[in-house]
This record gives structure tokens, C-alpha cells and sequence, in this order.
């Protein structure tokens, strides 16, 4: 992937727990296996909101997850949100500070 200019990022590192949990690190990869919850970066300088909700299409997960929020305003939060909510039949839910599944 790349930011701007033909320079690339920095190597990213994903992480499958449990055999049921995809942390996608900075990357939208999809797994070898099937994942129940996939949490997927919601915000990067080198990603677009289609990009990830294709990950979601195509990862499939029971639940996904927003993750990497903290650049984003409340409105662009909830953009995003109502996108990967109404593009995906993957159970998407936004938990905020202190929220949980």
C-alpha cells in the first residue's frame, strides 16, 4: 500500500485470535479461514471507506468491528458507520470508549 508519492507504509502485521478474531492491523487482507469477528480500520491516509467495505464483503465475518477511529469527527464517524452498516450483512456494530460486544 502506498501513502503519497510512491511511498510505501510501513509493514503491517495482522493477527487471527482464537481462530475466530481478525485484528487487520493498518491492512484490509482477507484471512484463510473463516472469522467470526472482523475488526476493520475505519480510517487511514491510504484507505477509502469502499476498501473497507469490501474487507467486510469479502472476509465475511458473523460481527465486524470499527477500529483505527480516533482521526475521525463524529460526523465522519457516522458516516462511516451508516455505510458499513447498510453495505454489509455482516452484523456491523460501532462500540465506542467503554463499549462492549
Amino acid at each position: 500500500m502506498l501513502i503519497h508519492s510512491g511511498e510505501p507504509a510501513c509493514a503491517n502485521l495482522g493477527y487471527v485470535l482464537d481462530g475466530a478474531v481478525h485484528h487487520s492491523g493498518d491492512a484490509l487482507h482477507v484471512p484463510d479461514r473463516a472469522i467470526e469477528a472482523l475488526l476493520v480500520p475505519v480510517q487511514g491516509s491510504w484507505m477509502k471507506t469502499a476498501e473497507a467495505i469490501d474487507c467486510v464483503n469479502a472476509v465475511t465475518p458473523q460481527r465486524a468491528f470499527a477500529m483505527h477511529d480516533a482521526l475521525l469527527t463524529e460526523r465522519g464517524l457516522s458516516s462511516f458507520n451508516g455505510w458499513l452498516a447498510e453495505e454489509t450483512d455482516s452484523g456491523y456494530r460501532y462500540l465506542g470508549p467503554g463499549d462492549s460486544a
